[in-house]
């Protein structure tokens, strides 16, 4: 039993140190990435998908309202429910190489959210698409 609890311990991702300000919703994202490179793909993968980690650093909970995309060929998911103060969550874009021209790609999605600091926040992938 000693065991298990110790290997369950050691299994566990340690929760990241989060300074919370007072008041409404602040979003910080890991490395401030806000643009994502995918290099140079072949269209025969089908997709790519990136997840933009940030961190809830307000007081106050973070609420994403919609998003607007550039194109119908790249979707943003994300958690409904409000991300509390302090923690971690994600938004991953998820790019369809189907409907894409041959070569430098760039497409972007607006984030309409609540936060303080970066209200409509505008995500990016970019790369090479080739046949």
């Amino acid at each position: 039993m000693a065991l298990l609890a110790v290997l369950c311990l050691a299994s566990c991702k340690p929760k990241r140190q989060v300074n919370v300000q007072q008041g409404p919703a602040v979003i910080e994202f890991d490395n401030d990435e806000r643009t994502y490179n995918f290099g140079t793909v072949s269209r025969q993968q089908g997709s790519i998908s990136h997840d933009f980690v940030f961190v809830n650093k307000g007081s106050e909970p973070f609420v994403i309202h919609d998003t607007e995309s550039s194109c119908g060929c790249l979707e943003a998911k994300y958690k409904k429910s409000p991300v509390r103060a302090g923690r971690e969550s994600r938004i991953t874009l998820v790019l369809d190489l189907h409907d894409v021209p041959d070569g430098y790609v760039k497409r972007s999605v607006y984030v309409n959210n609540n936060s303080q600091n970066r209200p409509n926040v505008r995500l990016v992938m970019e790369g090479i698409v080739e046949e």
